[in-house]
């Protein structure tokens, strides 16, 4: 059983007399990869920088490893709005200035997978958007070796650079860091995250399951005698429908999926290709932060 790493509760924070976030409840287990979405101007940012103490808060606890979180707390990175670097330092000195113990055998991992030889030793000055960002992720995840916040960290960097930073969350996650991500790029959210938190005007947030998604158990497939096999389908009490070339099933339970197969096995009808039908997550939680 996973290990919660942090707990929020009735997190609450005002400005001019206006919730910014209102009663904010959350929680991520060791190794989650969390994603938060929500319109620009929300509090997206707030909350992180709540989190990380880099902003006071009307109400509520924030609790990191079984403990209240303080400016003592360790093993906790983040990247907030905008890398702050020197420019007249290099990238490598900027991200041994910020990160004091940093695991060197982690640091080339990092630097390689993300291609930055040529020019990590390179002044900040000559770098790009991109390649400051790179810095800027880096230095994150050097610090937080149990939880590591990034707010919008695809910002400047380009195609393959984003399948990158993928890797890198999913081959750091699987060793057990935490990560905690904003992003408009719900997309990206969708193939990374575990759970995504959608923080709506007037600061409520709600949880979207990706398990739960609508649309999670229908498969379209396509079989050598399609006629056959939705009367076999209706025979059973088993829902499904035509589309174009497809047999659309709704695989609900094991045993829909058995009796499913059952059929394709008694009546010899071959599977010529089967795929699970695109749920479109994205329109989901555009819909939840209406």
């Amino acid at each position: 059983m996973k290990k919660s790493v942090l707990e929020v509760s009735s997190l609450t924070k005002s400005f001019n007399e206006k919730n910014i976030l209102c009663n904010i409840n959350l929680c991520a287990m060791k190794g989650d990869v969390v994603g938060l979405v929500g319109p620009n101007g929300v509090g997206k940012t707030t909350l992180m920088k709540c989190i990380l103490g880099l902003t006071n808060f009307y109400k509520g606890t924030i609790i990191f490893n079984g403990k209240e979180i303080s400016s003592k707390s360790t093993g906790i990175g983040g990247l907030i709005e905008n890398p702050g670097l020197y420019p007249f330092l290099s990238g490598m000195e900027n991200i041994r200035m910020f990160a004091n113990d940093v695991d060197d055998d982690l640091l080339k991992r990092l630097i390689a997978i993300f291609k930055m030889e040529p020019y990590i030793m390179k002044r900040v000055s000559t770098y790009s958007l991109g390649m400051k960002q790179k810095i800027g992720i880096i230095q994150a995840i050097s610090i937080g070796k149990k939880i590591v916040f990034l707010d919008e960290p695809l910002n400047g960097l380009d195609p393959q650079s984003v399948v990158e930073f993928r890797d890198i969350v999913r081959e750091l996650s699987a060793m057990g860091v935490t990560f905690f991500i904003s992003s408009h790029l719900i997309g990206e959210l969708e193939r990374l995250a575990d759970k995504i938190y959608i923080l709506k005007r007037g600061g409520e947030l709600e949880i979207f399951n990706i398990n739960e998604r609508d649309g999670n158990n229908w498969f379209e497939m396509l079989t050598t005698n399609n006629e056959m096999f939705t009367e076999k389908l209706y025979e059973a009490s088993i829902f499904s429908y035509s589309l174009n070339t497809y047999v659309v099933v709704n695989l609900t339970t094991e045993e829909v999926t058995r009796k499913v197969f059952d059929i394709i096995t008694t009546q010899r009808i071959e599977v010529k290709k089967i795929q699970q039908v695109n749920s479109d997550i994205e329109a989901q939680i555009l819909k939840k932060m209406k």
